[in-house]
């Protein structure tokens, strides 16, 4: 997770860099306002994307806290919640990446349409 999570969070960097060159270079209209294909403006995927990579961030320092304490305790159950938890990632809510890829669907079957 950690190579992957290392990617997104670049990616989520350049999208938020974009934002801000674009607002410079083209207004905020544009920015803001405009859709970028059918529907969302630039902004709204910056927007969505960062709300998804906070997620996986949480969920990462939940696994690194998970790591640290799983060494010291000696307790079963304990050990069992605690794998449950890592399992079960119960800081990503799948329900905000399926509507963004959903959004992303949109706008990229309308591009293709085109």
């Amino acid at each position: 997770m950690g190579i992957q999570y290392t990617k997104m969070k670049i990616q989520i960097l350049q999208m938020e860099s974009l934002l801000e060159e674009s607002c410079e270079s083209l207004g905020e209209e544009f920015t803001y306002d405009t859709p970028l294909y059918l529907t969302c403006p630039l902004e709204t995927f910056v927007n969505k994307s960062g709300n998804i990579l906070n997620m996986y961030t949480q969920e990462l320092n939940l696994k690194k806290s998970i790591i640290s304490s799983i060494e010291i305790i000696n307790e079963r159950d304990k050990i069992m919640v605690m794998l449950s938890s890592w399992l079960n990632q119960p800081l990503i809510n799948i329900e905000i990446i399926k509507e963004f890829e959903e959004v992303c669907e949109i706008e990229i079957d309308y591009e293709e349409s085109l």
